[in-house]
């Protein structure tokens, strides 16, 4: 999660706070997005950002969308995605 919240300049009490702003809610749907290639389950997720799960769904869903349809996203998205590799050998199948 820190490596997010330092790419996207939030905190990670912003990150698990009920706060809705897209500069804060587009950082937690990532967050989610890159638990869920590192293995972790919704539940464990939706515990981590104090939500619940159908919002880790509703997220995962969103960043998917977003890595095939988002021009802007992806510009930075990729470069995270890229530092996060270097981090999680798990994550280079992405």
């Amino acid at each position: 999660m820190s490596i997010v919240c330092r790419h996207y300049g939030v905190t990670a009490h912003a990150i698990q706070s009920r706060a809705r702003p897209n500069h804060i809610a587009h950082p937690r749907m990532v967050v989610c997005w890159f638990a869920t290639q590192l293995g972790y389950t919704g539940a464990e997720i939706a515990l981590a950002v104090k939500r619940d799960r159908s919002n880790i769904s509703n997220a995962l869903h969103k960043v998917d969308t977003w890595r095939r349809d988002d021009r802007r996203f992806q510009a930075r998205f990729l470069p995270l995605l890229a530092n996060l590799k270097r981090e999680f050998p798990a994550l280079n199948g992405l």
